[in-house]
């Protein structure tokens, strides 16, 4: 082969592989940007989930006080409805007598009812956000696996199985 057409063809593949060299240098160049806003976003998470765990410390010790109901809840801040002011609502004062003991069952059976539905509440928040990522870590088909075992436990373990 001739010296011109070996030159020529060096030439030809130092170009392809230049083209190449650039391509991979373009493609590292996206590849350190996106771990870059990987590591920015694990940092992120690592800072919320510290910050949920604090949440979590702070209600289960709050949870001591009798005033205030269980709530682990890390999705929802202020769980408790807020009661309704004594300058803002009247309440019922009863008449008679007889009537000031039902009156005040009825009071404490509301405030119960209220804290049940706020801990309902909490609990289904929690399960939402369990499932939304065991759905993300196991995919759809692991779910129902998981959810199909669960049903079945708990058909064994009360007799019955809960309607869907």
């Amino acid at each position: 082969m001739p010296l011109a057409a070996q030159l020529q063809q060096h030439s030809t593949q130092r170009g392809q592989v230049e083209q190449a060299s650039a391509g991979l240098s373009a493609e590292l160049s996206a590849a350190k940007a996106q771990a870059e806003e990987a590591l920015a976003a694990h940092a992120t998470l690592r800072q919320q989930r510290a910050e949920l765990e604090t949440r979590v410390r702070q209600e289960v010790r709050r949870a001591a006080r009798p005033d205030r109901p269980v709530c682990v809840c890390v999705c929802v801040p202020a769980c408790r409805p807020p009661r309704a002011s004594s300058k803002l609502t009247t309440p019922f004062r009863p008449t008679s007598s007889a009537a000031r003991p039902k009156v005040a069952k009825h009071t404490q059976l509301e405030e119960e009812h209220n804290d049940l539905l706020v801990l309902l509440a909490s609990q289904e928040i929690e399960k939402n956000t369990l499932l939304d990522h065991h759905t993300r870590v196991v995919g759809e088909s692991g779910v129902q696996e998981a959810l199909a075992a669960a049903l079945k436990n708990g058909a064994l373990d009360w007799g019955t199985k809960p309607e869907a």
